[in-house]
């Protein structure tokens, strides 16, 4: 998972480290959703795991805030926000 890490600069993550969709390294809904049928799934079914997947973003925070504390805690916390997979 490394490769598609989001990537930090300045505030929340803006891009990931791999291209994973039509539009690059995007974070977006439609660009994570773009290549569904390259893995062989329909696109109910990419949406499926995606949402699945934006649902965790709850539990790695509180698993960093187990390990992390202030500017560190609140990078990664920003790194699994859902909010742009959402939209």
């Amino acid at each position: 998972m490394y490769n598609v890490l989001p990537i930090l600069g300045e505030g929340p993550a803006q891009t990931l480290a791999m291209a994973v969709g039509k539009e690059g390294r995007k974070i977006s809904r439609a660009n994570l959703l773009s290549h569904h049928a390259h893995f062989a799934l329909s696109h109910d079914e990419a949406q499926a795991l995606l949402e699945e997947v934006a649902g965790w973003a709850d539990e790695l925070k509180a698993y960093y805030g187990k390990w992390l504390v202030g500017t560190d805690l609140h990078m990664a916390c920003d790194a699994v926000s859902s909010v742009r997979m959402r939209s």
